[in-house]
């Protein structure tokens, strides 16, 4: 038997996002020995009918469900001056980590469709001759000025992790978001040739650090154990499974907004594939 490997999907705002996500990675994962644990934040109106839906899914055995019912917490300054933020996503993929109990783990974020049967396999084939792997993962390297502050990119839509080494590493802000004065950020080459924000924060530029940020940053400068970190998107050559998924990841950050037009074009989309992964008409 191959070695065993926890599936883990944050939910986000997107209902059908979701849905999307785990009915295709239940179609079309054929690793033999994986599972599924998703853990839900589910807060009400908005949200369609998804804690149901999960629920149904977890008394089936197809997923094991974590709910996530604290309360949110605003944006809150720490000691040293910096700013977090320690609900939501960071929140569930601490709950989702804490929970897994296999030496590796994939994180998937909800609005990726799996589209091959392999591509577990293909990513558990790299440790057969890179051992020393950290984490691989799949996330365009750019970095960007929002409105108001520059945002580097850390949120890993699909990440291969080496959970022995979280383990060992990590504290229990990793997956927090936080919030840093441009003139305390160390890694400031990151933004070399890039447009200032249009609107400024006036109180000055803040660097926006998703979740994720600490790991990355421990994974790849730190780096105490000397592990390697492979970025799919920045080896395009050597690592050319682009084909393998969909990506519909911006829905989640805008469904707020349901009449604008990418999101309809989006719902269209995702709602078009779950009826060809359903066989319905």
């Amino acid at each position: 038997m191959s070695k065993p490997v926890s599936i883990l999907i944050p939910t986000r705002r997107a209902f059908e996002a979701i849905e999307l996500t785990i009915e295709s990675t239940l179609a079309k994962t054929w690793y033999d020995n994986f599972r599924i644990i998703v853990c839900d934040n589910s807060r009400g109106e908005g949200e369609g009918n998804r804690n149901k839906y999960l629920k149904q899914l977890a008394k089936s055995g197809a997923i094991k469900l974590i709910e996530n019912t604290k309360d949110g917490e605003v944006w809150k300054q720490q000691p040293d001056g910096t700013w977090s933020n320690k609900y939501g996503h960071g929140e569930n993929l601490k709950m989702l980590l804490s929970a897994c109990q296999t030496d590796y783990a994939v994180l998937l974020s909800s609005g990726i469709e799996l589209v091959t049967t392999t591509w577990v396999d293909e990513l558990m084939a790299l440790l057969k001759t890179k051992s020393d792997i950290g984490a691989a993962r799949y996330r365009p390297a750019r970095n960007n000025f929002e409105t108001s502050w520059v945002a580097p990119v850390w949120w890993p839509n699909l990440m291969l992790l080496n959970m022995n080494l979280y383990r060992k590493i990590t504290d229990d802000s990793d997956w927090d978001l936080a919030r840093v004065p441009y003139e305390d950020f160390p890694y400031k080459q990151l933004f070399d040739g890039q447009r200032a924000p249009k609107n400024p924060d006036p109180e000055g530029m803040m660097v926006f650090l998703d979740t994720g940020y600490n790991l990355w940053r421990k994974l790849t400068y730190d780096n105490p154990e000397g592990f390697r970190m492979i970025n799919f998107d920045t080896n395009p050559t050597t690592y050319q499974w682009r084909d393998r998924y969909n990506f519909f990841i911006g829905l989640d950050r805008n469904s707020h907004r349901p009449e604008h037009s990418f999101v309809k074009s989006q719902r269209f989309t995702i709602q078009e594939r779950l009826r060809k992964l359903r066989c319905q008409n």
